[in-house]
């Protein structure tokens, strides 16, 4: 899912041929409230969206190499030299890593990221009627998804996405899915089955060092509160490219040179994604569950949601730091 107003914010065009849905509506649930409001949001076919970025990059001059997996990287006089698993070696002055969860490269040229993940598991599931493609639901609550959250996102006219992502739970998350589609649809088909784990420990600092910059999931710049990473690691990887063409026309690829990618990503999503840690960690506790309670009930269609949260928050003193700081929070609903 993109948000289109973090589409229009972050300047990323997303080709009518990769979309599956436009909602316009999000819906929040929690326990026995819930609430809806306005949220315009592009669902993507992943696969396809993936494809047509790889076919810009190349049509932008990039060489692309499928069927061969990176083992290794060393440092050879002042660069790298970059081993695979069809035997081939690359020599590089610059590297950036952008493996995804997955990452490998940041240990091997001795950074660190933080450790915080979520499990996911999703359905695509077809249903017997036709659905409302004009809504996503998000539910929360540890019954459903501890340590993070449920959707349910219309992708046809009978299709949905139904999926979550859980931390720090016992049981796994084919148990907590399972339950909600049982509780949710009377009869389904499955259609299609993905699993993964994102990264939400937030973004890595330092992100780079001589001769390398770690971009999107790899660096953390993934939205810890949604799991959101789509437009963010875009966002990041063109600040990386502008930042690395200046390194190399300069011939100067060491850490000095190299810290203005941090800087500039820093202040893009950096911040908000430490607020979103904090925000995260607030709706986890006993008092955010109120919140959500709250929200809930003083909530009323039309009345504009930005205002009712305002006011829930202005109402307890030790939430006042999150009133002040709602243009950030705001975007991070976004990206």
């Amino acid at each position: 899912m993109l948000t289109i107003t973090g589409c229009r914010l972050l300047k990323v065009e997303v080709p009518n041929h990769v979309i599956q849905a436009r909602p316009e509506m999000a819906k929040i649930s929690y326990k026995n409230f819930s609430f809806e409001f306005p949220f315009k949001i592009y669902v993507v076919d992943r696969s396809r969206f993936d494809k047509y970025l790889a076919e810009e990059a190349v049509k932008a001059g990039a060489i692309l190499k499928t069927g061969s997996r990176v083992k290794g990287i060393k440092r050879r006089d002042h660069g790298w030299v970059v081993s695979t698993s069809s035997g081939e070696k690359f020599e590089s002055k610059l590297i950036v890593g952008a493996e995804g969860f997955k990452v490998l490269s940041v240990e091997w040229v001795g950074l660190k990221r933080p450790r915080d993940n979520a499990v996911c598991l999703q359905y695509e599931i077809e249903l017997r009627s036709p659905i409302d493609q004009n809504v996503i639901e998000c539910i929360f609550g540890s019954d459903v998804a501890p340590g993070g959250y449920a959707w349910i996102v219309p992708i046809g006219e009978e299709m949905l996405r139904v999926g979550l992502g859980i931390r720090r739970s016992r049981r796994s998350p084919k148990y907590y899915l399972e339950k909600l589609l049982k509780e949710r649809f009377q009869g389904y088909r499955i259609i299609r089955k993905m699993a993964g784990i994102v990264s939400v420990g937030g973004p890595m600092t330092p992100s780079y060092t001589d001769g390398y910059m770690a971009v999107g999931e790899a660096a953390g710049q993934v939205n810890p509160l949604f799991g959101m990473g789509c437009l963010s690691s875009i966002a990041c990887g063109r600040i990386a490219g502008k930042v690395a063409v200046k390194a190399l026309k300069k011939d100067d690829v060491s850490a000095n040179q190299l810290r203005e990618y941090e800087n500039e990503w820093w202040d893009l999503v950096g911040r908000n994604y430490m607020l979103a840690i904090e925000i995260r960690n607030l709706l986890e506790s006993e008092k955010g569950q109120k919140l959500i309670k709250y929200v809930a009930a003083e909530y009323r269609s039309g009345s504009g949601i930005g205002k009712t949260i305002l006011k829930v928050l202005s109402k307890d003193p030790s939430l006042l730091k999150y009133a002040l700081n709602w243009s950030r929070i705001k975007k991070i609903a976004y990206y």
